[in-house]
């Protein structure tokens, strides 16, 4: 897979820069991820959220260990992916809101 993309953390609460804790990792290096695999639970004022793909490969890296604090937009992980398989003109991350 010659292609690769950041995941950017998700902007959750609003469009300025927020700082969010990265709760844990889902998958690890090596996973093979398609479009809407949760890899990350991040943690903002607002709640918990699950951090998707939106877009098909493995996870290549993960940029950050479980606990530190990551400002919104930042990638937290590269996905390793055919050159079809980016999500071109979308977002690189999407988001969902975790029930707890």
């Amino acid at each position: 897979m010659p292609f690769w993309y950041h995941v950017p953390v998700p902007v959750i609460d609003n469009p300025q820069p927020a700082t969010v804790r990265l709760v844990k990792w889902l998958v690890g290096p090596g996973t093979e991820v398609h479009r809407g695999t949760k890899i990350a639970v991040i943690e903002s004022p607002a709640g918990r959220y699950a951090v998707m793909t939106n877009g098909d490969g493995f996870l290549r890296e993960q940029h950050f260990p479980a606990g530190a604090e990551i400002e919104s937009s930042i990638p937290i992980g590269t996905i390793a992916a055919d050159g079809e398989n980016i999500p071109y003109e979308r977002p690189l991350s999407l988001s969902e809101r975790l029930v707890e």
